[in-house]
């Protein structure tokens, strides 16, 4: 006894320990936190004073306060103050000095007591010393400033650093262990000394309150003399107990008595009864209910309630079997439940509504047969004794009961007998005559009654079942062998009635299915007179599988036992066949449609995304309009899209003289109409290049001859989409081979040079391929640069009005939105209400001017959180240098100070209104 209880008291006074020193921890913690943010600015170290000094504050907080004295609750306390020391070493740069806070800190955990906590204080110094010696090992330098400032650390070094921390460590922990034993020992002779004192003075003090007769005063003795005092007091407790129970039963007795007999009306005999009750066993609600054998299921009603809301009157019918109440009556047993569920029952007082914690259920019962039953719902708990008392009065209540119904029946049949005299009084001895023949005549109808019975309960289930299906009917006696069965079941199973009659109803089942818990429990339900409907699967005579659609009703007897069972089904085989078969055609049709909407989705995604990269390379070649080169792009049909200024200039068109003509508007009408034209085609429309000199017809009839090659532009189906066209203009070329070959022997002397030219052209052609070639390659470049802007940049396009057109993944996975519901919407969708009305007026006169933007901006997600971009808009000008669209390249910034820093700052270097900045 004496070791438990020094053990308590240990434990008591650890806690108090443990708790002097967490108060003292906190002066400490909390000056450290300080220091840390008062020495930020010496060095700029506010991320280590402020994020790092945070978290370790709130750390030690929580396990102060949410952790209390536990062995965790040290250790963490011993962490923080380790990583304390480390942040103030690197705040200081490595300020030697501060590498004492080591051994202060170690110093302060000894206030604890405990030698373990130097453990994980331990570890994290040995820890800083081999990061800073790990780091000037691979090579690392640059972060030594945040370690120490004196000097390289190198393996002698270190050696000393983990000699000291060790022995530090020992050290603490050896003067933790005698300090712990030392204070430990004097706490306990300290509490002996006490308790003792406490145990004479307490005996004293109870020793008078007994010479007073004050016994019911709780008493703990803790030595042989409070063992002896405690003795008497128990026997007069007990002696007192026993005497309050028997005024108590005499008492109750009394007054239920006088109550049962005083009230000659049922309700008002229950209502005092329940009244009475509930206030000698200091209960607050309750009900008696009486019982009713009337129809199929016999039931328990009402006749007095007290305590219970409008909303919560007991059910009119409650049937046997249903509920705590059902239950116990069912059972004739007594009922008592303590600690029930908060929802079962609510009592209405002047303060408001309190839930019922116990409940006590009294059946009321005479020769194993219900009368009725009393509920009683306390917030305390019911004594036994009480319980007790209720059970025998239960017995005076019951006969009381029978007595009133016996004596209202009496009453019914006594006017019912008066009525009856005056109709004997006008009939006189004819009655008298008749009086035999009447009780035959009732003993006949009685027969007649029973057998119309049966025959209605036999008729009520076969109604039942045909209700369900009205194709196959046969009959089973209760253990389940067969009675009848019609003729369409013998035909469709394949037996004659003859070879049914007496077999049981398994041949029409598996073997797995009739020796499984399956099967039992079907013949288990029906005989228990439950029903049972749905589909079967059943085996005909000669093997085949027939499902069937029906129900199985039992049949009842007066006495409610089941005499037998009647099936009525219909056979479903071949309809539930061809339900499977559409069923698995509907879902491969639908999987093929899935897979077909798919498909279609992704080649119409694959093509706008080729289709746009290619406007992009079309965009790029532009820079060639200016140039020598003659550049024209068709449609894959041959009408004209767009050409170069040095096209439109010698030929004699402007742009919207070309726009849309087909390219027979540039060739003679005999050319035209030849199978030459018509093949240049079809190459060009088979993804063929054509190469060569070309005759065309410049606008005011003059012939100009070029040298050049037709291009199809493919898709990635390897389909034509357009064709483009580089060529130069040689008409000069070729008047000169036309005079040189009329003057062919006057100038032979510039043969050499006309071969000269020739071969000129001929390079001019290498180049023209070449610069092909560099095209393609410019493509592809295109095409990877895309795919990096769409892992490291935030793309969108957007028309002139801001309605977007196009989004990458990246938006699209940081915004949270999907495509579709971005493509369309205008771009304000993604502001943050933050951002200042003045910040997007200044942004949209930029672009529109036709100049490029670039801001920070907060965005907003889907889900309403926020997010920094730094964003660069560019408009893209036609050729009137006007917007038609914007592309709109975004850079994620995750560190919120730095983006509120550049935010702060595009603010003061724009001169935005900064009172409308909000901040968050």
């Amino acid at each position: 006894m004496s070791t438990i209880i020094d053990k308590s008291l240990e434990q008591e006074y650890r806690e108090k320990i443990q708790k002097k020193a967490d108060n003292i921890m906190i002066f400490f913690v909390v000056g450290f936190f300080l220091f840390g943010i008062a020495f930020a600015p010496v060095y700029q170290t506010w991320l280590l004073g402020l994020g790092v000094g945070s978290i370790n504050l709130l750390i030690f907080f929580i396990a102060i306060f949410l952790i209390k004295n536990k062995l965790i609750t040290r250790n963490i306390v011993s962490v923080v103050l380790g990583i304390f020391v480390v942040q103030l070493i690197g705040q200081s740069h490595g300020m030697a000095e501060f590498h004492f806070l080591f051994f202060i800190n170690i110093a302060l955990l000894i206030l604890y007591e405990d030698w373990k906590i130097m453990i994980p204080y331990t570890i994290l110094v040995v820890i800083h010393h081999s990061v800073l010696f790990y780091l000037q090992l691979v090579g690392i330098s640059g972060m030594e400033i945040y370690f120490i400032n004196y000097t390289d650390v190198n393996l002698y070094v270190l050696s000393v650093h983990y000699g000291l921390v060790v022995l530090m460590a020992i050290v603490a922990g050896w003067w933790t262990i005698e300090f712990r034993k030392r204070t430990t020992v004097n706490f306990l002779i300290n509490q002996r000394l006490t308790k003792e004192l406490k145990n004479m003075q307490k005996n004293m003090d109870f020793a008078v309150e007994i010479s007073s007769n004050q016994f019911n005063l709780h008493f703990l003795p803790e030595d042989k003399i409070g063992e002896h005092l405690l003795k008497v007091q128990n026997n007069f407790i007990e002696s007192v107990e026993k005497d309050k129970i028997e005024v108590f039963r005499t008492q109750g007795l009394l007054t239920i008595s006088k109550i049962l007999r005083d009230n000659s009306e049922l309700e008002i005999l229950a209502k005092n009864l329940l009244d009475s009750i509930i206030k000698q066993i200091n209960a607050q609600q309750g009900a008696i209910f009486l019982f009713r054998n009337e129809g199929e299921h016999p039931y328990l009603y009402p006749v007095a309630q007290q305590a219970y809301s409008s909303e919560q009157k007991a059910k009119d019918k409650i049937i046997l079997g249903d509920g705590i109440l059902g239950t116990a009556v069912e059972n004739q047993e007594v009922i008592y439940l303590e600690n029930i569920p908060v929802d079962y029952g609510i009592i209405r007082t002047g303060l408001g509504e309190t839930s019922v914690r116990n409940v006590l259920i009294i059946p009321l019962t005479f020769n194993q047969e219900i009368i009725g039953a009393i509920e009683i719902n306390s917030l305390f708990a019911v004594d036994k004794y009480k319980i007790d008392f209720l059970k025998t009065v239960s017995e005076n209540i019951v006969t009381t009961i029978l007595a009133l119904q016996t004596t209202e029946k009496n009453k019914e049949l006594l006017k019912e007998t008066q009525i009856a005299n005056a109709e004997l009084q006008t009939r006189g001895e004819e009655l008298l005559s008749q009086e035999e023949e009447l009780k035959q005549n009732m003993e006949e109808m009685q027969t007649i009654q029973e057998e119309l019975y049966r025959k209605q309960a036999q008729f009520s289930a076969e109604a039942d079942a045909l209700n369900n299906s009205n194709v196959l009917r046969s009959e089973f006696f209760p253990d389940g062998y067969i009675k009848n069965a019609n003729n369409f079941f013998c035909e469709t199973f394949g037996y004659t009635e003859q070879e049914l009659y007496n077999q049981h109803h398994s041949i029409f089942v598996s073997e797995e299915y009739k020796n499984g818990d399956a099967y039992q429990d079907f013949w288990s339900n029906l005989r228990k007179g439950k029903k049972l409907s749905g589909e079967f699967e059943r085996i005909a005579k000669d093997g085949t599988i027939i499902t069937i659609n029906g129900a199985y009703a039992p049949v009842f007897n007066k006495q409610n036992e089941v005499i037998s069972i009647i099936k009525f089904a219909l056979d479903v085989s071949a309809s539930k066949k061809l339900l499977e078969n559409s069923q698995i055609l509907n879902n491969e049709l639908r999987s093929s449609e899935e897979e077909l909407r798919q498909n279609m989705e992704e080649m119409q995604s694959i093509q706008d995304e080729l289709e746009r990269k290619q406007a992009e390379v079309e965009a790029e070649l532009n820079a060639l309009n200016d140039s020598e080169i003659l550049k024209v792009e068709l449609t894959n049909n041959g009408f004209i899209k767009n050409a170069s200024n040095t096209f439109y200039t010698k030929f004699g068109y402007t742009q919207q003289e070309l726009q849309n003509k087909h390219h027979s508007f540039l060739v003679s009408e005999e050319y035209k109409n030849t199978d030459d034209y018509q093949a240049f085609w079809e190459n060009l429309k088979a993804g063929k290049k054509v190469i060569g000199e070309f005759e065309r017809i410049a606008k005011d009839g003059t012939i100009i001859t070029i040298s050049g090659a037709y291009a199809p532009v493919l898709n990635r189906q390897n389909e034509v989409v357009s064709i483009i066209k580089f060529a130069f203009d040689i008409s000069n070329t070729k008047k000169l081979l036309e005079n040189s070959q009329i003057l062919n022997n006057e100038l032979r002397s510039s043969e050499e040079e006309l071969r000269q030219n020739m071969e000129e052209l001929q390079t001019i052609q290498e180049t023209l391929q070449n610069q092909l070639k560099e095209i393609n390659v410019l493509k592809s470049d295109l095409e990877a640069r895309i795919n990096v802007f769409d892992i490291s940049t935030i793309l969108s396009e957007s028309d002139k009005y801001g309605n977007i057109l196009y989004v990458n993944k990246k938006l699209i996975d940081i915004s949270q939105y999907t495509k579709e519901e971005l493509i369309g919407q205008p771009h304000s969708l993604l502001r943050h209400q933050d951002m200042p009305a003045s910040f997007f007026k200044l942004f949209w006169e930029t672009i529109k001017k036709g100049e490029v933007f670039r801001g920070i901006v907060k965005n907003k997600k889907k889900d309403g959180t926020h997010y920094w971009v730094d964003a660069i808009i560019s408009p893209v000008l036609d050729e009137n240098k006007q917007p038609t669209k914007y592309i709109g390249a975004r850079y994620l910034i995750e560190d919120e100070i730095l983006a509120q820093k550049l935010f702060d700052k595009m603010c003061k270097e724009l001169n935005l209104n900064e009172k409308q900045v909000k901040r968050t």
